[in-house]
C-alpha cells in the first residue's frame, strides 16, 4: 500500500533530448528549452518499466555477495546469542573476533562466487491508485442535519504475472521509484501479464452504504509496472543453484528449483506486447490556441483549458490542443460571478420500483430526501469537472453542488465573456471519473 502513483516518469524531450520528470498523472509538461510536451498515455491504463539500479553483472555479483555476508553473519549473531551472550552487551574481544570471521567468509566468498548464467527478467505488477470519497450524513452543532465530503488517497500494488509460475512475491515499495515508458531492448526478457481485477469492482462489495453516506472509489488510474530482476544460476561456497534477484534493492526474492527457474525463463518473451499503451511516450507542440494562435497556460494536469482571447474550449490531447464543444449556464439572479467552474452535465434514470422511472431531480428528491432537505431541480446532474485537492474545498463542496442544483440556469452555447476580472477554471477531472462521482 502507500498514497498516490508512487512512482514518478522520466522523459526525454523530443525537442532537446533533456531529461524530465513528470508525475504519471500528468497531461503535458513544459521542458527548459520551451517546449510543451504532451503525455501519450492519456486515459486509464499506461505501461512503464521500473529503473533497475543493478544494472550489469558486476553490480549483480556485488549484490549477490553482500546477501551470501548478510545472512553468514546473521548465522553468527545467531550462535552467539544461542551462547548466552546478550546481542547489546557483547565483549569487544566476542564481537572483533565475529567480525574477523565476516571478513575473512567474505573474501572467500568474494574469490569462489561465479554467475554460470545471468537474465535480465522484468516481472509486471499491477498499481492501481486513486481517491476514496465518502459523503457522511452527519449532526451539526445546532442538532440538524448535515453533509460532510471527506477523500483520501488509496493505492495497491500486486503482481501480475501467471500463479502456475509458482512466484510467490511480496511487490516492492514503490516511494521514489523511477519509471521509463516500456520498450524492447537487448537481453531483456518481459515475464507475460495477467488482467488486473477491476478496482472499483472489487471494493463495491466492502462499501457500506446507508441512507445519507456513501463511500466511493473514482478516477482510479492503472498502470503495469515492469518490476526489474535478475535470474542467475549461481555457485557459491555455501550452495549453488538458481537466485531471483531485486534489480530495485539487490535483495535475493527467492531460489527456486531448477524446473521453476527453468519454467520461468520460457514464459518470458522478447517483446511485452504490451497492450494497455502502445501511444508515443510524449511528443513536443506548441502550447497555443489552434484558432487564435494565442499562447495558453498549462499547469500539467488540465483535461480542458479556455483561450483567454477566443473563448474556445481547448481540450488537452497527446498530439497538441483540440478543440472542444461547450455550453454555459447563468442564473436567473444574482451578482455576477467571479470564476466560472467547470461542471460535466449528465442526464439520469432512477428505476424506483414498479413506478415511472425518475428523470427529473424534483421527483427523486420528494420520493428519498428529507422534507426541507435542499430545493434540487432540473433533468440534469452536474458533477464537478475539477478534482476536490484540498480539505477547504472538500467542506464547500456539498454546499456548492446544492446550490447548483436548485437555481434555474439559462444554458447557452459556448464562447462566454467572462466579464470584468472573473476567469474560467480550467477542467481537471475527466468525463469518466465524473460519471464515477455522479452517485456522490
Amino acid at each position: 500500500m502507500g498514497e498516490g502513483a508512487g512512482f514518478d516518469v522520466g522523459l526525454d524531450c523530443p525537442a532537446c533530448a533533456a531529461r524530465l520528470t513528470v508525475a504519471p498523472e500528468a497531461r503535458s509538461a513544459r521542458c527548459a528549452c520551451g517546449a510543451t510536451l504532451g503525455c501519450g498515455w492519456h486515459g486509464r491504463e499506461a505501461v512503464f518499466a521500473l529503473e533497475a539500479r543493478l544494472r550489469d553483472e558486476a553490480q549483480l555479483r556485488g549484490a549477490l555477495l553482500l546477501d551470501s555476508v548478510a545472512r553468514h553473519g546473521a548465522g553468527l549473531r545467531a550462535r552467539t546469542e544461542r551462547a548466552g551472550v546478550e546481542r547489546d552487551a557483547l565483549d569487544p574481544s566476542v564481537e572483533e573476533d565475529r567480525r574477523q570471521r565476516l571478513k575473512a567468509f567474505e573474501r572467500e566468498q568474494a574469490a569462489g562466487l561465479r554467475l554460470v548464467e545471468a537474465h535480465r527478467l522484468a516481472l509486471p505488477l499491477w498499481r492501481t491508485w486513486g481517491r476514496e470519497l465518502a459523503l457522511e450524513n452527519a449532526l451539526d452543532a445546532d442538532g440538524g442535519r448535515t453533509l460532510g465530503l471527506s477523500a483520501r488517497p488509496w493505492a495497491e500494488t500486486r503482481t501480475a504475472h501467471d500463479p502456475r509460475l509458482g512466484l510467490r512475491l511480496t511487490p516492492p515499495r514503490l516511494e521514489r521509484a523511477r519509471a521509463r515508458p516500456v520498450e524492447a531492448a537487448a537481453g531483456q526478457r518481459f515475464v507475460p501479464w495477467q488482467p488486473a481485477p477491476d478496482a472499483r469492482t472489487a471494493h463495491a462489495s466492502e462499501e457500506a452504504v446507508t441512507v445519507g453516506s456513501l463511500r466511493v472509489r473514482a478516477g482510479a488510474r492503472r498502470a503495469l509496472l515492469y518490476w526489474p530482476c535478475w535470474l542467475a544460476r549461481v555457485i557459491d561456497a555455501d550452495r549453488q543453484g538458481f537466485a531471483l534477484v531485486d534489480g530495485l534493492t539487490g535483495a535475493v526474492l527467492s531460489r527456486p528449483a531448477a524446473p521453476e527457474a527453468r519454467a520461468l525463463l520460457s514464459a518470458a518473451v522478447s517483446d511485452p506486447e504490451a497492450s494497455p499503451a502502445r501511444t508515443p511516450a510524449v511528443q513536443a507542440w506548441e502550447a497555443a490556441c489552434p484558432e487564435c494562435r494565442n499562447p495558453v497556460s498549462l499547469a500539467g494536469s488540465e483535461r480542458v483549458v479556455f483561450c483567454d482571447v477566443c473563448r474556445r474550449a481547448l481540450s488537452v490531447t497527446p498530439g497538441g490542443l483540440g478543440q472542444r464543444s461547450y455550453a454555459c449556464a447563468r442564473a436567473e439572479a444574482g451578482s455576477p460571478p467571479s470564476s466560472w467552474l467547470p461542471f460535466w452535465s449528465f442526464t439520469f434514470r432512477v428505476e424506483a420500483g414498479s413506478g415511472e422511472p425518475l428523470t427529473r431531480l424534483e421527483l427523486l428528491r420528494e420520493r428519498y430526501v428529507p422534507r426541507g432537505a435542499g430545493a434540487a431541480q432540473g433533468g440534469a446532474l452536474l458533477v464537478p469537472a475539477f478534482e476536490p485537492v484540498d480539505e477547504a474545498l472538500l467542506g464547500a463542496l456539498p454546499g456548492l453542488l446544492s446550490q447548483v442544483h436548485s437555481l434555474a440556469w439559462q444554458v447557452e452555447d459556448g464562447g462566454l465573456d467572462p466579464g470584468g476580472a472573473a476567469r474560467c477554471a480550467p477542467a481537471t477531472l475527466g468525463e469518466d471519473g465524473a460519471r464515477e462521482l455522479a452517485p456522490l
